[in-house]
């Protein structure tokens, strides 16, 4: 049983979630033996390939695409006018030149903002995608991960939404799907069981039952109902693969950057890693 307790825990939310710009340089990595560990790792893109192109854009999508990745993960939101767009935040300023949130503003608004020059001048006039047009440039092999970032009664049924479109665009054996609100992957789970989906956190205390998301729940991530558990590389250790493994859940490990916690985590045994340099951790498991 998972129980929410009301309220943020601002500040130590905040601490376990300092993001620190990755360096997506690359070293060889070889155990002590002289001879690479090879591993099933699957690479998940996060928001594309953001090193080489803004974020949850078309051009970032298209380079994890070329980069060869397994999995691409995107951001969800709903427009005024019920339309899913890819992009971080519930509000726009971040990574365009706009101010405003999503839920208030039209496609049509949406659409007149820059969401390239932010990065550089040679992605100028790059706009918020469509989780429409992000289906549409997809090849026939990498799979989305889908998170819904708010779900409803923030979004109103962007739940149901997202599931129409995936089926409607016959994706549905291509996309998962990760929230770190209960409600959005219960909902997932319920009315679209075919969809893997998993959970998203931060931290956990085990002793005290205690689960760190945006806010505080109490009880066990064993206790959901999921696929796989999503968890912070600060609250993935070698017992907490186990122990999921042993309970019949895959481990998809997020923040993960360096060459270093890359294969730290990869001979951990997780199943997935998300990071910013998809294209260091695909050197790495190709011995490169």
């Amino acid at each position: 049983m998972i129980r929410r307790i009301s309220g943020y825990f601002t500040l130590l939310s905040g601490l376990l979630s300092i993001i620190i710009l990755p360096s997506c340089s690359n070293s060889k990595m070889f155990n002590s033996s002289g001879k690479w560990h090879p591993a099933d790792v699957k690479i998940i893109a996060h928001r594309g390939a953001p090193t080489f192109a803004p974020e949850n854009t078309l051009p970032a999508i298209r380079k994890a695409i070329e980069i060869g990745v397994h999995i691409i993960e995107i951001d969800l939101h709903q427009t005024k006018d019920n339309q899913i767009v890819v992009l971080h935040n519930e509000n726009v300023r971040k990574t365009t030149d706009g101010r405003g949130y999503v839920r208030d503003m039209t496609l049509e608004e949406i659409k007149q903002l820059d969401a390239g020059s932010w990065f550089s001048e040679e992605f100028a006039g790059t706009t918020v995608p469509t989780l429409e047009e992000v289906f549409s440039i997809m090849d026939d092999t990498t799979k989305l991960l889908l998170e819904i970032k708010k779900g409803s009664p923030y979004y109103p049924a962007i739940e149901q939404r997202v599931i129409d479109l995936v089926y409607e665009h016959n994706f549905h054996d291509r996309v998962l799907m990760k929230s770190f609100e209960d409600g959005a992957v219960e909902y997932f789970r319920k009315h679209a069981p075919g969809i893997p989906a998993g959970k998203s956190f931060a931290f956990r205390i085990p002793f005290l039952r205690l689960i760190i998301e945006r806010g505080l729940n109490t009880g066990s991530v064993f206790d959901y109902d999921v696929h796989f558990l999503h968890s912070h590389r600060f609250a993935t250790s070698r017992r907490f693969v186990r122990k999921a493994h042993e309970e019949g859940f895959e481990v998809f490990v997020w923040d993960v950057h360096t060459p270093k916690k890359m294969r730290h985590y990869i001979e951990m045994g997780v199943d997935a890693i998300e990071t910013d340099c998809p294209q260091v951790l695909r050197d790495i498991l190709h011995g490169e």
